[in-house]
């Protein structure tokens, strides 16, 4: 597949030159080069510890996908594409980042940004979802001019925003092996970047026991804009609540260690029961000190 993708790239090329003959320009186009940044929430470039897959959409000014396609290896490694030809006229270029079990819905509706979703595989498919891929995502006007032999190529910059949450829990001293489930999230964001606010989910958090009392569970969560409607729960094995927080509640107790308004968001529960009718939910110990595990 990629063999055939280079092959007709370089047909395409071939054609463009043998095209360009001396004093005719009718069939000629310039090159244009997309550079791919992320720096996350400072200064640096971080694009090569956060990214390694992306995909691209090319839409005309009526909204309408005229290209897709994944970028290779050596495209997502040297941050760089160079856009196929196109007519001229006003594109923008959307890139996805991370998209291993992501499916994108809409492409062809030609209504609006805000109408192509992306999301997980499982929910499409209308099963569990365990949680989101780490997905980012940039968006780029670009303006296609007429041919000119002094301008060569042209390059634009894609920066790309964060569209997930970090989400781990550490529990406790839990009755047997607890489920953890979280409620009310958000299952697919828009190619603005927006979180969907109409649809609700509950995803089911894949769990791993150490043997003893300690059950941990992490995931990757769109990034919702309501954290009212949103709650960590532990249950029984029968799908009893043992346990309920609601984010707001919790970002509000921790507002000086968790800022959901920066990119790289990571939102930790420690939960403890010392009895079922007492349980203390707090941050993790390694967080308090400062200690933050990449999630990549």
């Amino acid at each position: 597949m990629r063999f055939n993708r280079i092959y007709v790239f370089l047909l395409l090329m071939w054609g463009l030159v043998c095209s360009c003959i001396s004093e005719d320009y009718s069939d000629c186009t310039n090159r244009y080069v997309v550079d791919l940044s992320y720096t996350g929430d400072g200064k640096d470039e971080i694009f090569p510890e956060k990214i390694n897959n992306v995909r691209m959409y090319i839409f005309d000014d009526a909204d309408a996908c005229i290209y897709q396609a994944q970028l290779t290896d050596e495209e997502v490694k040297g941050q760089r594409t160079l856009l196929p030809p196109i007519a001229e006229g006003d594109y923008r270029i959307v890139f996805l980042g991370n998209p291993h079990s992501t499916e994108v819905r809409g492409l062809t509706e030609r209504t609006g940004f805000d109408k192509v979703l992306f999301g997980s595989d499982d929910y499409w498919a209308g099963r569990t979802v365990s949680g989101d891929d780490s997905l980012y995502l940039a968006s780029v006007h670009q303006t296609i001019l007429p041919f000119s032999s002094e301008r060569q190529v042209s390059y634009n910059l894609a920066h790309f925003a964060a569209s997930h949450y970090d989400v781990s829990v550490e529990v406790f001293g839990a009755p047997s092996a607890p489920k953890i489930v979280l409620t009310g999230v958000s299952p697919y964001t828009d190619f603005n970047n927006v979180a969907a606010s109409d649809r609700e989910m509950t995803y089911v958090l894949e769990t791993v026991h150490d043997g003893v009392s300690k059950v941990t569970a992490r995931c990757n969560i769109m990034r919702h804009l309501d954290h009212e409607n949103v709650f960590l729960k532990v249950l029984d094995a029968e799908g009893g609540e043992l346990a309920s927080i609601c984010f707001a509640d919790f970002l509000l107790e921790n507002k000086e260690h968790i800022d959901c308004t920066k990119n790289e968001v990571h939102i930790p529960f420690k939960i403890e029961f010392k009895s079922l009718s007492d349980v203390v939910v707090t941050l993790p110990d390694w967080w308090v000190v400062r200690v933050e595990p990449d999630f990549g």
